[in-house]
């Protein structure tokens, strides 16, 4: 098994773009090329921002790095040479180990983010779509998927966020059991709302509301979200009212929601809390407003310092975390090799049945023709042994010939050859 690919360890995103697949038609033409090559017998692709791989089962591993790098330009339409240097490689073991590695979220740019596993699933049940998935890939990559689980369930890895966007909706659980039955409101309408209004609307929240200064620029995230409605700043007073979550992050250099603001809010919402989180700087909501008893205020830093704490949590769940990868990959290494050996022993058995069955007919043919039935047992059981010998004895041969001490000792265990002598080296005679 070979893996072939760019990420965002060692390739800035310029040139990852380039070695992109982007969408389902594109990954399935390029799978449907990839298994068409004489040398490819399974394949599956992963693509994502920030990392594209190509996963094969070769036939001819000779120079297959070397052709999977050149497909893929030839493909994308890209210059091999500016990009050479981007790739990397990993054959067999530790192929395997990077699969499990990148499904447990242990490679990511963010350590233990679990979408990169739901995108490996996609990637794998994209392949099997088109017949790109064989045997060995079927083993190893759903295999990878259970490491993943076992990785979330006996570590830390994916317990604590380590981003701002996710610690803001992570926090939103803590203080509310139900998020499906609450109102959101946020101010701005920059990239980390774009992310927070994302995060929020796939737990659930049962409304959300964008208000910025400038309309259009929250329509445009609203028509990227369903289900957002938009507003300007004079809907913040009404807003604050239904609001139980507030998320505030503007350019604004003049706070936006003060202190007299929160507590004639309050006075309508008959206790209910409401969860802040102010993300600007300078600060949008006046500080003071958490002195009240039904609000709960972070700051930037507040969730900084949390994020900060948490990378330290995953830091050391990373370890525990890697040690399971590392024993899950050799115990399916040991798998693998099992199989194949099991494989092997089928194979060499057919193999001997077919020339048992072969000598057989030809004795009862001669037997019908009237020879002897002793000659004939006599030289079916010469024949039988002669080739089942063949390919042995001219291993061993070889060896010897070769003076390869190793491979002797090893065909001589492996047909329980029991008189074999080797000849000692003659000792000069002393001067």
């Amino acid at each position: 098994m070979l893996v072939v690919g760019v990420n965002h360890h060692k390739t800035p995103v310029a040139f990852r773009e380039q070695l992109a697949f982007s969408g389902e038609p594109a990954l399935c033409g390029a799978l449907t090329g990839l298994t068409a090559q004489s040398w490819v017998r399974e394949a599956m692709i992963l693509s994502t921002c920030n990392r594209s791989e190509i996963y094969v089962v070769t036939s001819e591993p000779r120079h297959a790095i070397e052709r999977v790098k050149h497909w893929w330009c030839e493909f994308l339409e890209v210059k091999e040479a500016s990009l050479d240097s981007y790739f990397f490689a990993y054959w067999d073991q530790a192929a395997v180990q990077h699969v499990i590695r990148v499904a447990a979220g242990l490679d990511s740019m963010v350590l233990g983010e679990p979408q990169i596993l739901g995108q490996l699933k996609q990637a794998f049940k994209l392949a099997q779509s088109v017949n790109a998935i064989g045997s060995l890939l079927h083993q190893v990559v759903p295999h990878s998927f259970g490491i993943a689980k076992q990785v979330r369930t006996r570590t830390q890895l994916g317990e604590h966020p380590v981003s701002v966007p996710y610690a803001v909706v992570t926090l939103a659980k803590r203080i509310f059991d139900n998020l499906g039955a609450k109102e959101a409101l946020l101010l701005g309408a920059g990239e980390m709302i774009q992310l927070v209004a994302r995060h929020l609307s796939e737990q659930g929240v049962a409304k959300l509301k964008i208000i910025n200064r400038t309309l259009a620029h929250a329509q445009r995230i609203a028509s990227e979200i369903s289900g957002v409605s938009v507003g300007d700043f004079t809907d913040l007073a009404d807003g604050l009212v239904s609001a139980d979550i507030l998320i505030s992050c503007t350019a604004s250099h003049n706070l936006l929601i003060t202190k007299p603001m929160i507590q004639q809010a309050l006075t309508y919402r008959r206790h209910r809390p409401i969860y802040m989180v102010d993300l600007a700087v300078p600060r949008d909501i006046q500080a003071s407003v958490n002195e009240f008893e039904d609000i709960y205020l972070f700051s930037i830093d507040d969730l900084s310092r949390v994020i900060d704490e948490n990378k330290k949590i995953r830091s050391k769940a990373a370890q525990q975390a890697e040690h399971i990868a590392q024993l899950e990959t050799e115990a399916l290494m040991r798998s693998l090799a099992t199989r194949e050996a099991s494989a092997l022993v089928v194979s060499y058995r057919k193999q001997a049945e077919a020339v048992r069955q072969q000598l057989v007919e030809r004795a009862q043919k001669q037997v019908a023709q009237g020879k002897q039935v002793d000659t004939v047992i006599d030289h079916l059981s010469q024949s039988l042994m002669n080739k089942l010998i063949h390919a042995p004895t001219m291993a061993v041969r070889f060896a010897i010939e070769s003076e390869n001490s190793d491979q002797l000792e090893w065909a001589q265990a492996l047909l329980d050859i029991k008189n074999i002598k080797h000849s000692e080296p003659k000792k000069s005679d002393p001067e």
